[in-house]
């Protein structure tokens, strides 16, 4: 009997791996963060490619301003909070920044945050604009 669950357990656990029902958005750290020139912050717990660089490094140098880079992403949804939008890389429509998708929210909140957060997961970023 502690086989057959034990056997049942494990296959679960792959099982979970394998379709990314896991909870990936857990994972993702903000390592990445600047102060813009108009005081926001911008947040990366993912960093796309940019050229011969990243996005976070061409912002950086002033190479690419935040305002375009989210001007080229596909508008998904806003956020009942005053003004947050939450945008998508598809890299199988745009190729600008590389072959894995991401999302970006950039905040516009009641609660006053005004921040650019990009992570591959939207699940991890859906709180960032709110003071909770």
């Amino acid at each position: 009997m502690k086989k057959t669950l034990l056997i049942i357990f494990l296959y679960s656990v792959m099982l979970l791996g394998l379709t990314g029902c896991s909870n990936n958005s857990e994972l993702e750290e903000f390592k990445i963060s600047y102060t813009l020139n108009d005081g926001r912050l911008i947040k990366f717990a993912y960093d796309p490619k940019y050229k011969e660089t990243t996005v976070s490094d061409a912002i950086l140098k002033g190479e690419l301003i935040p305002k375009d880079f989210i001007n080229s992403l596909e508008y998904l949804d806003g956020l009942k909070d005053g003004g947050s939008k939450i945008y998508k890389y598809d890299s199988k429509i745009n190729s600008n920044y590389g072959n894995i998708d991401f999302y970006v929210i950039e905040c516009n909140s009641l609660d006053g945050i005004k921040d650019i957060y990009v992570a591959k997961y939207k699940n991890s970023l859906m709180d960032k604009c709110s003071i909770n």
